[in-house]
């Protein structure tokens, strides 16, 4: 059997297990699970007790309410950017509506970007314990459809996630605990 893993790539699974309970029963928690690989790899013939130091494995709990939160506020971004960064740029042929068109753009654009940070925010916040997080300044990663489409699934709760290597999939894998 050969398995081979050509890209980077980050899974993310959301699981509430009904026997395991979390360490504080304070609000409801959700488990995230996770997995991870630094470098494209090879597994020729599975060798037990082989140790990767390229893959990272790991579950950790997080509130389940401000998952929600997030994944709320990351749908409602993914519609707005549907809608703002299309996937052709329109032509106009009167340069005073093409004007007005670049101007609406990007006044969207800075909006969109600090809707972007916003939830990037939120979830270093969520990922880190540590109460020196310093505030984003600008978004971590390239912003485009595919980024956004895939930061909103990796916090669908009914869905799991693989995204593959990019400075989303840095920036991701750089907060992970």
């Amino acid at each position: 059997m050969k398995i081979q893993d050509l890209n980077k790539e980050l899974c993310f699974q959301w699981y509430i297990p009904p026997l395991e309970r979390p360490p504080k029963d304070t609000e409801p928690m959700v488990l995230l699970l996770y997995a991870y690989n630094m470098k494209p790899w090879n597994i020729s013939d599975a060798v037990p007790n082989s140790s990767y130091c390229n893959v990272s494995i790991g579950s950790f709990w997080v509130p389940l309410n401000r998952v929600i939160s997030i994944h709320e506020k990351l749908s409602n971004l993914k519609q707005i950017a549907e809608i703002s960064l299309p996937a052709t740029p329109e032509i106009a042929s009167d340069d005073n509506v093409s004007e007005m068109q670049e101007m609406e753009e990007k006044s969207i654009d800075k909006e969109m970007e600090n809707m972007i940070i916003e939830c990037c925010s939120e979830i270093i916040n969520l990922f880190l314990t540590d109460g020196d997080v310093r505030p984003l300044s600008e978004v971590p990663f390239d912003i485009s459809l595919p980024s956004i489409f895939n930061l909103e699934r990796l916090f669908d709760l009914a869905n799991g996630c693989i995204i593959s290597g990019g400075r989303l999939f840095n920036w991701m894998v750089s907060i992970i605990p």
